[in-house]
């Protein structure tokens, strides 16, 4: 992606993707791909913002994701392989993600909400304005 030339595209999509990086690597990706958008050019990208589950669930969640033999014993509490590696289920704030929107010049931002009360998401619908045109320079 690097290689790309700012402007390249007219429209970047991503659906249920961005659940699965973790937030600090997606939130550099997402600003490549709206600094990849050509002026005019639309962005439609998803973000899982909330995923309701008690403090010990939660916990549980945490030590999956950051240590393997944690969930390697997990796996063989539940009769799988030892080595199956753990889906990631990451919550982005959405309060970053529209004032990174707005840092990059985009405008005419549309959400749609998504999911269900397990999982809750946002399709985030925007437009690459102008650097002239941004609401917030720097």
């Amino acid at each position: 992606m690097d290689s790309l030339e700012p402007g390249s595209f007219n429209l970047v999509h991503s659906f249920v993707v961005f659940q699965h990086v973790p937030v600090a690597r997606g939130e550099v990706l997402m600003e490549k791909l709206v600094r990849l958008l050509a002026e005019g050019g639309i962005g439609a990208l998803h973000f899982t913002f909330s995923i309701p589950r008690g403090r010990v669930l939660q916990a549980v969640t945490t030590l999956r994701n950051h240590s393997r033999a944690f969930n390697g014993v997990l796996n063989v509490a539940k009769g799988r392989a030892f080595s199956r590696s753990h889906m990631q289920m990451n919550n982005y704030s959405m309060n970053r993600i529209l004032e990174m929107l707005a840092q990059e010049g985009c405008s005419n931002v549309c959400v749609e909400f998504t999911g269900d009360s397990a999982c809750r998401g946002a399709l985030v619908l925007f437009e690459k304005c102008s650097t002239r045109h941004g609401i917030w320079q720097n």
